[in-house]
Formats: C-alpha cells, sequence, structure tokens
C-alpha cells in the first residue's frame, strides 16, 4: 500500500511540475527604458495594449514587465507626451528591449 501511495505522490508531482512549466512558457518579461530629449522619464506608463496591466517606470527610466507569450504591444504613455505604440512581437526572451523616445505634444 505504501508503494502504491508513493507512486501516487510522485504522478502527482510530476503533473504539478509540468503545469507549472506550461504557465511559465506562456508569458515572457519585457525591459526597457523610456526617455525624452531632457533625458529619464520617471512615472511613465507602460501597459499592455488592450488590457489594463501595466507598469510604470523607476526613477532611472527603466520598467519590466511581465507579459503573455502572445502580446505583441506595448503602449507607452506619460503626462503632457503622445503615447507611443511599442511593437514586441520581435522580441527575444531575456533580451533588453530598447530605450524608448518619446515626444512632448505639439
Amino acid at each position: 500500500m505504501t508503494n502504491i501511495l508513493r507512486k501516487g505522490v510522485i504522478l502527482l508531482l510530476g503533473f504539478l511540475v509540468s503545469i507549472l512549466q506550461q504557465a511559465i512558457a506562456q508569458s515572457r518579461a519585457i525591459e526597457g527604458k523610456v526617455t525624452d530629449e531632457k533625458g529619464i522619464l520617471t512615472g511613465a506608463s507602460i501597459n499592455i495594449k488592450g488590457s489594463k496591466s501595466g507598469t510604470t517606470t523607476d526613477e532611472s527610466g527603466a520598467f519590466r514587465l511581465e507579459v503573455p507569450a502572445n502580446t505583441k504591444t506595448l503602449v507607452i504613455s506619460y503626462i503632457g507626451y503622445q503615447s507611443k505604440e511599442a511593437d514586441i512581437t520581435a522580441h527575444i526572451p531575456g533580451e533588453i528591449l530598447g530605450s524608448y523616445y518619446i515626444k512632448t505634444y505639439l
């Protein structure tokens, strides 16, 4: 009986690890920096297009955002500035997204 229980626990753990791996594979981390002509933009918003999910830049203008694997576009915005859409379809997981320069409203 103990042997059967042990096999059941091992099977259950294997199943849980498999589910966890799938969940991790379905998202990716995006990193970048937001600047303007004067330098960094602290507190700029970075959102997944069509979603309420997002983050803000830190004191160095940098951000990190976990996004679903099928995310194609981020929207970068800052009060008094034009919003910018960033295409992330060619982003390689683990690679820094880059620096995004946004302009003030004309």
